[in-house]
């Protein structure tokens, strides 16, 4: 025998009293209308939502976020202390030194204004012009005070002694003609330098040498008479540029004379 059910009584385990649907969130539950009601996210597989707006992804690992920022140019920072160093190590030639000096500082306080990268190398190279602009100020007044000395003790303008070192490096690389002139009554023998170095020669006449040369010129010859006669005569003579700058003569047993010069 069945009894009946009782109308309080939910027809199905789990369903709504009145509309007899599944409890809301429960799969297969719906509104009265029947549309499933939405599921929670990451219920039964169902994808979370992306990152962002419209679908925009999580970055890569490691990423930074935005556009990375351009880096400021060293360029005038480097210069700056290129040319500061280069005039520290030419400050000996203020001439050379300055222009790098001014390059360097320049370079470095167009850099620290602009806000360029570099700023220790932009500090460091106008340090430096200043050091190198320093030393080469140092260094051209210490020649001046040079030379106004050398010229109140020579008596002469700095044109002048210029002129003057001119004609001595000029005298001094002239070409001079040397001759040797030996003479004899006998047997002798005859030792001579030239610009080959030193030579020896046996006469038994009247001898001559001519050579050439150029700058300092020292000159040097000497005769002996070759036997113990008493009636032996030598004699020698050396010119240079036709000048007579050495003469001697000797007699006897074992004559001997030697002369030397000089031109420059």
């Amino acid at each position: 025998m069945t009894h009946p059910q009782s109308p309080e009584q939910p027809s199905a385990q789990g369903s709504h009293p009145q509309t007899g649907s599944a409890p809301l969130g429960e799969p297969g539950s719906g509104a009265a209308d029947g549309r499933p009601y939405p599921q929670p996210y990451g219920h039964q597989g169902q994808p979370y939502p992306p990152y962002g707006q419209q679908g925009q992804p999580y970055p890569p690992q490691g990423q930074p976020y935005g556009q990375p920022y351009p880096q400021p140019s060293k360029t005038l920072a480097i210069i700056s202390i290129v040319a500061g160093g280069l005039a520290v190590l030419f400050s000996l030639i203020p001439l050379l030194a300055w222009p790098l000096a001014a390059a360097a500082i320049v370079c470095g306080i167009i850099a620290l204004v602009k806000k360029g990268g570099g700023r220790g190398l932009s500090i460091a190279g106008i340090i430096l012009g200043g050091v190198g602009t320093v030393i080469a100020l140092i260094v051209f007044i210490v020649a001046m005070a040079f030379v106004s000395s050398v010229e109140k003790t020579s008596g002469k303008s700095l044109g002048e002694l210029q002129s003057s070192l001119a004609s001595a490096s000029a005298a001094a690389n002239a070409e001079h003609t040397v001759q040797y002139k030996v003479t004899t009554n006998g047997k002798a023998k005859v030792s001579y330098s030239d610009a080959a170095g030193t030579s020896d020669e046996d006469i038994a006449a009247p001898w001559t040498k001519d050579y050439k040369d150029s700058g300092f010129v020292l000159a040097s010859v000497s005769v002996m008479a070759d036997g113990d006669a008493d009636t032996a005569q030598v004699a020698c003579e050396i010119l240079i540029d036709g000048k007579t700058v050495s003469k001697k003569s000797d007699a006897g047993a074992y004559a001997s004379a030697y002369c030397s010069g000089s031109a420059r």
